[in-house]
């Protein structure tokens, strides 16, 4: 009669190489950063959004309300904290305050140091017109887009799978 289930010393060869595959198999973290300049305000050295800021803020909110955000970082400026603020509190994350002193690559280098925490996950930066393309151009993109100084509309999406090149997308937002 014969055999019909396998020998024990098959199973566990079976078992060795299931197990060395599954050892071989790396799992490259995608780390994914989303940028975008603070909403609309008026002029001055500090001020708070104006109305169509904080109703670009609150888009904002909704546009990444399903986009796994496990951190957000902004500079110390009320404008970017604000524009920040409807996000963090859609999904109860406490934004890091990274300062916007220096050159603009020594700030895009502290945010780096930062954004270390959030490797494989998605993160948020909200900074300015010349912060964000000098992050974006950290992250690895070169040359990064301009941001105009009169653009509040568009975000930028930065992907890097494990040490792999970055990509960027632009996306418009809100009204």
């Amino acid at each position: 009669m014969p055999r019909t289930t396998p020998r024990p010393r098959a199973h566990a060869v079976l078992l060795l190489l299931l197990l060395a595959g599954v050892a071989c198999q790396r799992v490259t973290p995608t780390t994914t950063v989303i940028l975008v300049r603070h909403a609309e305000r008026p002029a001055g050295a500090d001020p708070d959004l104006n109305p169509t800021g904080l109703a670009r803020a609150e888009s904002l909110a909704v546009s990444l309300a399903r986009s796994n955000v496990a951190g957000i970082l902004h500079t110390q400026f009320r404008r970017t904290q604000q524009t920040a603020a409807p996000t963090a509190a859609r999904l109860a994350i406490t934004p890091i305050v990274v300062s916007a002193g220096g050159t603009e690559a020594q700030h895009a280098a502290a945010v780096l140091v930062q954004l270390q925490a959030f490797t494989g996950r998605t993160a948020l930066y909200v900074g300015h017109s010349n912060t964000v393309p000098a992050v974006i151009q950290a992250l690895g993109i070169a040359p990064p887009p301009p941001v105009a100084d009169t653009e509040y509309h568009h975000f930028f999406i930065v992907t890097r799978v494990g040490s792999g090149p970055a990509t960027l997308i632009r996306v418009k937002y809100g009204a």
